[in-house]
Order: structure tokens, then C-alpha cells, then sequence
């Protein structure tokens, strides 16, 4: 017997949940297939979009995505619309609490509030340089992107970023990159983001 082709799994996927859920609905909510064909339209993503897919990502950290999904609008509001301006400002402790408050945190929420200033300078930093984030991810190899990320952290005098952290937000922008990539990532610099 051979094994199943992608296409066989994803068929049988799809027949096993149907009778539960939409399952094109249920995909077309979480935004990836939206951001995957903007990026590939050669769209440009702002530095909202990039702190959205950020604070998404910290708290999707080792925990199920349904409760984040399911407050997206609220968390909206907790984070001021993701505008660098509003989470430069934020106070990390009540971030923390209206976070917990929703039932979206995990083990390190209040390490990943603290980050967010330090990761935004970084952010900036790599705007300034490139011109754009997307032109930054898109200029070079996995591990050029992870040693630059790491040297930028270092220039910006910012908490560190975790180096998966371009790889794991690409659910939310759209960048297609495989787990062998994330964890090559993560393995290279250990730390590059704050998370």
C-alpha cells in the first residue's frame, strides 16, 4: 500500500470536518491564505500589520490559537489598534491584565508586554535601513535575515528577539516558509526578539 498524497490527506481532512464546521470559512477567519496572496501580489505590509502579527505570535506562544481568534477584535482594542505610537506608550503591567483578563495569555505575558517597546525601536530601526520590513525579510537566506535580525537588536540596545520570530508570524503576512526553516531559525541565533 503507498502512502497518501497531500492532496488524498487533505481531501480526507476536509470530508472528516465538513459535517462540523465551513471548513473554507474557518480557514478564510485566521487570515493567512488572505496574507499569503497579498504577499505574493507583492503587497507591502505596515508596521501595524507587522506589530499585529507580532503580539499574535507572543500570545500563540504553547497555547491554542481558538481563544486568540476568537478575541482578535477585542485584543484590537487592549493593543490600540496595534499603532507603534499607542504600544509605545502602553504600560506593560495593564497590558498584562487586560490580557489575562481575556483569557489569551500564557506563561511569559508579562516578559512579552515588556518587549514590545524594545521591539518596536527594533522594528523602526529596520524600517529606517531598508525601507520597508517586507523588503528586509524578502533581501537574503533564512539565516542572513536571523544574524541580521540579531545584529539589529544589538544596534537598537533592544531586548532580543527569539530568531523564529519572522517564521512564526507568517501565518499572519503571509510569508511561506517550512518548520525545517523555523527551526534552522531558531537554532542560529538564539536570541534575537524578545519573547
Amino acid at each position: 500500500m503507498t502512502s497518501p498524497t497531500g492532496s488524498q490527506i487533505v481531501q480526507a481532512l476536509r470530508a472528516t470536518l465538513s459535517p462540523q464546521l465551513n471548513v473554507d470559512e474557518t480557514i478564510a477567519e485566521f487570515g493567512q491564505v488572505a496574507s499569503c496572496l497579498q504577499r505574493e501580489r507583492k503587497e507591502l505590509f505596515s508596521l501595524r500589520d507587522h506589530l499585529r502579527g507580532m503580539v499574535l505570535a507572543m500570545l500563540s506562544a504553547n497555547r491554542p490559537w481558538r481563544p486568540i481568534a476568537d478575541n482578535l477584535d477585542r485584543l484590537e482594542d487592549v493593543f490600540g489598534g496595534y499603532r507603534p505610537s499607542v504600544l509605545r506608550e502602553a504600560n506593560p503591567s495593564e497590558l498584562t491584565v487586560k490580557v489575562k483578563a481575556l483569557r489569551c495569555g500564557n506563561t511569559r505575558i508579562g516578559f512579552q508586554m515588556r518587549a514590545i517597546k524594545p521591539n518596536i525601536a527594533t522594528l523602526e530601526q529596520i524600517e529606517l535601513e531598508h525601507g520597508f520590513i517586507d523588503t528586509f525579510v524578502e533581501t537574503g537566506p533564512p539565516e542572513w535575515i536571523a544574524e541580521e535580525l540579531a545584529t539589529s537588536g544589538r544596534r537598537t540596545n533592544s531586548r532580543r528577539w527569539a530568531s523564529h520570530w519572522p517564521w512564526s508570524t507568517s501565518r499572519t503576512w503571509g510569508s511561506e516558509r517550512s518548520n525545517q526553516t523555523d527551526m534552522f531559525c531558531a537554532c542560529l541565533v538564539q536570541t534575537d526578539l524578545a519573547f
